[in-house]
């Protein structure tokens, strides 16, 4: 049986606004969209768990958000990135998945804190682009 070719890297990152931060949240290797969509899902309800409630908001609609779920799969399934944004005064949270090799998907994700206690230098291709767009939702 051969390896896949292709799998799906999902990741949750945290940037803050005043120091220019960014904290990685979690990622996960998926064998399908699908897959990569479902964590996601579960990670921004472990994350909206832990703001208050005005702040968890977003992620909560976003994760019952059927029509932006189904949006999400088209684009895994056609191999393109999706990305997901929420942003409150201090903090942008991005969630995103894109289609990868599967063979750079299996490196080790980094899990140590960095010098300030989690601080993570490497950004997604993804997270790049995220950051820089302008329409960020709220």
């Amino acid at each position: 049986m051969s390896l896949p070719e292709l799998t799906y890297r999902a990741d949750c990152v945290a940037y803050t606004l005043h120091d220019r931060r960014l904290f990685w949240l979690g990622g996960h290797a998926a064998d399908s969209p699908w897959t990569a969509l479902t964590w996601l899902a579960e990670r921004a309800e472990h994350i909206a768990d832990q703001l208050d409630s005005y702040a968890a908001r977003p992620l909560r609609a976003w994760r019952a958000d059927g029509r932006e779920q189904q949006r999400a799969l088209a684009r895994l399934g056609r191999e393109v990135a999706y990305s997901f944004l929420v942003r409150d005064e201090l903090v942008i949270y991005i969630l995103s998945a894109a289609p990868v090799p599967a063979h750079a998907a299996r490196r080790e994700s980094v899990t140590a804190a960095g010098p300030r206690g989690g601080l993570v230098g490497e950004v997604s291709l993804v997270e790049r682009q995220a950051l820089s767009e302008p329409h960020q939702r709220a």
